[in-house]
């Protein structure tokens, strides 16, 4: 009897491991694909946000005031930027006249410019960032998110579910031996 249960408890050692394997490479692939679609859907946000933004400052001249009481105590910024790269307006009010060449690559500030709207991630200062020209005016609305807050979100998200289907697989092998 001893020697049928220890052949039982090696079988579902084997069946474990086996078992394991392809679902961890599972959860990474699937880790993976959803960062990469949070990851679109955060940057098409920003970029609804940032073209809602630039039309009502296009039209309303304090509109960017009530728009910086949005972002008060979040890890977002939200600011317009001239052609030559100043803050016309920014949430934090001592970047206000400044210029944005210390705070972004020209790279990028060149980006802003380029197009009507878009968005990009900025791997370097782990950020994703939205912005739209504004109409009728030399400026653009741009609005910065940290990404590495959605990142650790999302890992440790993963992070819970691989250790959820562990045991449950666990339960289920010992339940079937």
């Amino acid at each position: 009897m001893q020697v049928k249960s220890s052949i039982i408890w090696r079988m579902i050692a084997w069946f474990l491991l086996l078992a394991l394997i392809p679902l961890g490479a599972v959860m990474i692939f699937v880790q993976r694909q959803v960062n990469q679609t949070v990851l679109d859907v955060e940057l098409q946000a920003l970029v609804r946000e940032a073209r809602l933004h630039a039309a009502e400052s296009a039209h309303h001249p304090d509109a960017f005031e009530e728009h910086t009481q949005i972002y008060q105590g979040i890890d977002e910024s939200a600011f317009i930027l001239e052609t030559d790269g100043t803050y016309l307006a920014h949430t934090d009010r001592q970047k206000i006249g400044a210029s944005a060449k210390n705070d972004f690559a020209p790279d990028i500030l060149q980006t802003f410019f380029s197009a009507k709207s878009g968005s990009l991630e900025n791997s370097d200062t782990g950020q994703i960032i939205g912005y739209a020209k504004i109409p009728d005016q030399n400026s653009v609305m741009v609005i910065v998110k940290d990404n590495q807050a959605i990142q650790s979100t999302l890992n440790s998200l993963s992070n819970s579910i691989f250790l959820q289907h562990s045991v449950i697989l666990l339960i289920t092998s010992i339940v079937s031996g």
